[in-house]
């Protein structure tokens, strides 16, 4: 596959919506595809919050939010009106003048000041364009915390600290500068480091720290150091460390953000437990329960009144005024999409950790279904439309809902449903529903059974089913032990694992293709069955992540798969892989699905992509007939340094040469003119750069666009 990139961004409705378009050159040169990512996200995953005065800075993965601290949303800001490509902002922060950092994932800083941007980037001098935290100090200098080092930008220049100057880890993720200067970070596997400008200390496990991955930092008016990491809390008083985990009150230990109020009183955002709070002596916690939109934090801040401000995972923000806390809101939930389905009328509905079910209807309106309608699930793992055109729910810890577009029925163990807990529901062509639950469930609408380890299947934690042409069952399960892959063929249960030839026992997805091929998604690679033989595939061969959750087939027999590090697929032949650098949401896929159009649906843990790879894009089809045509010849090829590339011109002409990344990114522009008729001849020195392959693309005026690939073998 030939990748080269064009990219632009649009704004959407009440969900933030990106587009980015790529021309995909597939095969042979001059067919070429085009594929859009429609991007959906909510700004409701709040990465953290900077204070100014009355107003609130929200920093999200859909953008910037400026709030005022009675909850209002004053103006939102996206890669539409100033932020760069990316609208995943990571960290907020305000500077001595009041200039508003906007730290990126993967498009560096954006400064916001009087209402224009400006753009710091590696380019400028930054170290990494993953940026994850800055502080100023008293002369506001920027210390930026990024992924492979800290930048100090004093207005004019860059300085960048690395490993070799003294920090333990060069992916930085906190920072925080006590009122003597001195600089303390916080990394994610070294520890945290103590810069005074000199000298570099390092505290870690070893001399205190409870943990290695420090999320956050924050200093008291005693000047004493709070660190939230991920096994507890931690106290430093430049003498004494002192933890604190969930035996002296915490309510979890993974601590995402820690702050302190204006009554000495530190906060705790933490995931999975609320939000805590110790006032040196006593320990309070506060959930759900307590009125928290979400006990999955990310943030925690307190604002210029004393109130406390807790940034959630997809449920917004809440406020707490020192009496009770308040939901803020902010728009549908959509966040962490586990689950995805597609009914006849092109309406998409999606299942959610922790926030039940969100529906894009076919008009671009966005539905919630939750407790304050009917829906008391908050976690959908699956869901599936019957012929009649119900929805079927399969939830974690609340059995199966059912939805007839008016009214809710649900089913759990009491009724016969083998667990409460759901992961996967097909239909056969009798009309039966077939669940992947603890063992394997049917339903014929009235009478229930349950197949378990007795009944033969490889274990009682099925992940996945489907069904092959034949009418068998098949499903993958995960099990300590045994594991693998069951097949069903209204009889008797075959039982395949390691050593039949599955790549891995934990399998958590298949798919059949058009040939009656299956393919099983494990936690180690994916495994092709032809129910003779077995093929492997994982990194080695070209999966972007050998960790697979998801597997589905195009209208074109192409397999995809859903990863923990992004999305890939396989023609039979070539793999091709997307990540969030080509477009992708988030490189955390849950579930791939493909709609009547043949384009994909991909859910993952901030929101939902949609892949177009249904549109040709004829208008940059090339000419290569009659007297128009030109094919460049590649006279050496593997080379070492120097490859030389000829080709015919039928006039004189404007045209660029570019060398491409295999990934589409351009590396070097080789030439850009005006080339008169005849045979050219071109040299492409690429001898600076690593061995592998290169792209090239010859774009002329009057003859349309040519590429190649070019192996670089030195």
């Amino acid at each position: 596959m030939f990748l080269c990139t064009v990219v632009y961004v649009k704004a959407g409705n009440a969900m933030e919506k990106n587009k980015i378009t790529q021309l995909l050159i597939v095969g042979l040169t001059g067919i070429i595809l085009g594929v859009e990512f429609e991007n959906y996200t909510s700004k409701l995953s709040i990465s953290n919050m900077a204070m100014q005065e009355d107003t609130v800075w929200i920093a999200s993965p859909r953008g910037l939010v400026k709030m005022s601290r009675a909850g209002d949303i004053l103006k939102e800001y996206t890669n539409a009106n100033g932020l760069p490509a990316t609208n995943w902002v990571t960290y907020a922060a305000v500077d001595n003048n009041g200039a508003v950092w906007c730290c990126t994932r993967g498009c560096g800083i954006a400064v916001l000041k009087g209402g224009q941007f400006t753009y710091y980037d590696t380019a400028s001098g930054l170290a990494h364009n993953t940026v994850n935290a800055c502080a100023f100090d008293t002369d506001n200098n920027a210390w930026i915390c990024t992924d492979t080092g800290v930048s100090m930008f004093d207005g004019t220049v860059w300085t960048t600290y690395t490993k070799a100057d003294g920090l333990p880890d060069d992916d930085v993720i906190a920072v925080a500068i006590d009122s003597s200067g001195t600089k303390w970070f916080g990394t994610r596997k070294g520890g945290a480091v103590e810069f005074n400008g000199q000298e570099w200390t390092v505290y870690n496990t070893a001399n205190g720290l409870l943990n290695n991955y420090v999320y956050g930092i924050a200093i008291d008016r005693q000047c004493n150091k709070w660190f939230a990491t991920s096994g507890g809390v931690n106290m430093f008083d430049d003498t004494v460390w002192t933890g604190y985990d969930t035996a002296d009150g915490l309510s979890s230990l993974v601590i995402r953000s820690v702050a302190i109020d204006s009554s000495g009183n530190t906060w705790f955002a933490t995931y999975g437990g609320g939000v805590c709070m110790f006032d040196g002596q006593e320990w309070k916690v506060y959930t759900k329960e307590d009125s928290l939109s979400s006990d999955t934090l990310w943030s925690v801040s307190v604002d210029t009144k004393g109130d406390v401000w807790a940034g959630t995972r997809g449920a917004g923000v809440c406020t707490f005024n020192g009496t009770k806390w308040k939901r803020l809101d902010m728009g549908v939930s959509l966040g962490w999409i586990i689950a995805v389905a597609i009914d006849s009328a092109g309406n998409k509905w999606f299942g959610t950790y922790n926030h039940g079910i969100v529906v894009l209807t076919k008009d671009g309106e966005w539905k919630a279904y939750n407790r304050e309608n009917g829906f008391w699930p908050e976690w959908v793992e699956a869901i599936a439309v019957d012929k009649y055109g119900k929805k079927w729910c399969g939830t974690i810890g609340r059995g199966v809902w059912i939805f007839n577009d008016t009214q809710w029925v649900s089913y759990d163990e009491d009724d016969g449903l083998g667990g409460e807990n759901v992961k996967s529901i097909i239909f056969d062509n009798d009309g039966n529903a077939w669940f992947a639950t603890n063992g394997v469930s049917k339903f014929d609408g009235s009478n229930w059974i349950t197949y378990t380890e007795a009944d033969g299947i490889p274990s009682f934690l099925v992940y996945d089913i489907d069904i092959d042409k034949d009418g068998n069952i098949w499903i993958g399960a995960w099990d300590a032990y045994a594991g693998g892959v069951g097949k069903f063929d209204g009889t008797n249960w075959i039982v395949y694992n390691e050593s039949d030839g599955l790549i891995y026992k934990n399998v958590n997805s298949l798919a059949i293709d058009n040939d009656d091929n299956k393919w099983f998604g494990t936690s180690f690679g994916i495994s092709k069955f032809d129910g003779q033989n077995w093929i492997n595939y994982n990194t080695l061969n070209g999966l972007v992540n050998d960790y697979v959750t998801s597997c589905c087939v195009d209208k074109q027999n192409n397999v995809w798969f859903g990863t923990l590090g992004g999305l890939s697929m396989f023609n039979g032949r070539e793999w091709t892989n997307y990540t969030d650098k080509d477009g992708l949401v988030n490189n955390w896929v849950e579930e791939v699905v493909v709609d009547n159009n043949g384009d994909l649906w991909i859910a993952t843990e901030i929101g939902v992509s949609h892949l177009l790879i249904s549109s040709v894009d004829t208008k940059h089809t090339l000419k290569n007939q009659g007297e128009y045509s030109f094919k460049p010849h590649i006279r050496n090829n593997p080379f070492t340094q120097t490859v030389s590339i000829s080709f015919t011109l039928h006039a004189a002409q404007r045209m660029v040469i570019s060398l491409y990344s295999l990934q589409g990114r351009v590396i070097k522009e080789i030439y850009s003119g005006i080339q008169s008729a005849g045979v050219q001849n071109m040299s492409i020195d690429i001898s600076g750069f690593s061995s592998g392959g290169y792209l090239f693309r010859i774009e002329t005026e009057k003859q349309g666009v040519v590429t190649g690939k070019i192996l670089n073998v030195r």
